[in-house]
């Protein structure tokens, strides 16, 4: 009885750190046109991060600018130097590839996901030293910008849709490229985690209204939300459908926090997506970063870490 009375305890004790760990994590920014801003652009949107315990940027690799092209996240990763941050980097555009609109320039382009997933699980030597030299870019690119304060993450791809197979092969590609203290993640389309392996990655990303995550996955933490697709009605914007309040999505990622899982806000106008627009190529969107809505932005994030 006595041993059953102490492995309750235990077991209540660790759920308490992981509730507690959960919400002293920052929320994050989802800027994946980030690299495209203009100096700028970029003075409005900094002020999103002010007061937030560790500063989360996610940005997009390639689609939207030359990643030399990046004054907004060099800036970002500055301000940031001598403190705790994190610069999350999504690999590859799985929309784009969905879509078959990828340009020329990202990676990928030409594939679908059907013939991506197979010469994946073939272990196609083309694909896989594709894979790797990207790594390689990502990693020097992320090497001459970034410091000892800056935490790294890397998904195997934005709303990716590869098969159980495919993924294990992608990740054991990038494991033997980039550094291991690199947190490698995994974002598949959909709002299920239910038949999605993340195995070897240390946490999966939903997006979506209601993710449903398995209970291990939430108890442990190894789980990120973000409301991709759902844009926040902010009155200065024409915000694409559907959307939010800022309340309603206060509530949206205050349960993303509630159950142990990271959380990323995301809107429309800082992508380049404004209602009454038909599909725009990512290079050739105007973006939107008005510091009344900044300021707004930033106090639901705050708001969050309380």
């Amino acid at each position: 009885m006595k041993n059953l009375i102490l492995r309750s305890l235990a077991l209540l004790f660790s759920l308490v750190i992981l509730n507690t760990f959960a919400h002293a994590q920052s929320v994050g920014v989802s800027c994946f046109a980030c690299s495209a801003l203009t100096g700028k652009q970029c003075d409005n949107l900094l002020p999103i991060f002010d007061g937030l315990k560790t500063p989360r940027l996610i940005i997009l690799w390639r689609t939207f600018a030359n990643p030399n092209s990046d004054i907004c996240v060099r800036r970002f990763l500055k301000r940031y130097e001598r403190r705790a941050h994190t610069l999350s980097i999504h690999f590859q555009n799985g929309p784009g590839l969905r879509n078959r609109r990828l340009a020329p320039y990202e990676l990928f382009a030409g594939e679908s996901p059907a013939s991506l997933n197979l010469k994946l699980e073939k272990r196609k030597p083309l694909v896989l030293r594709t894979i790797q030299r990207e790594a390689e870019k990502i990693v020097d690119w992320t090497s001459a910008r970034a410091n000892s304060f800056t935490t790294v993450e890397l998904s195997t791809g934005l709303e990716d849709n590869y098969s159980n197979q495919a993924f294990r092969i992608m990740l054991r590609a990038l494991k033997k490229t980039v550094p291991e203290n690199w947190i490698l993640y995994r974002n598949p389309v959909g709002e299920n985690e239910n038949g999605r392996t993340f195995s070897g990655a240390s946490f999966i990303e939903l997006h979506g209204y209601f993710p449903n995550y398995s209970a291990s996955t939430t108890i442990r933490g190894r789980c990120s939300y973000s409301n991709d697709g759902i844009d926040i009605f902010l009155p200065n914007e024409r915000p694409i459908e559907p959307n939010v309040s800022l309340s309603e999505m206060r509530t949206q990622l205050s349960r993303a926090r509630g159950i142990n899982c990271k959380a990323n806000v995301w809107w429309g106008d800082i992508q380049g997506l404004r209602r009454g627009q038909g599909f725009i190529f990512p290079r050739s969107r105007s973006f939107g970063v008005l510091p009344q809505d900044i300021n707004q932005l930033n106090k639901l994030l705050r708001s969050l870490e309380k």
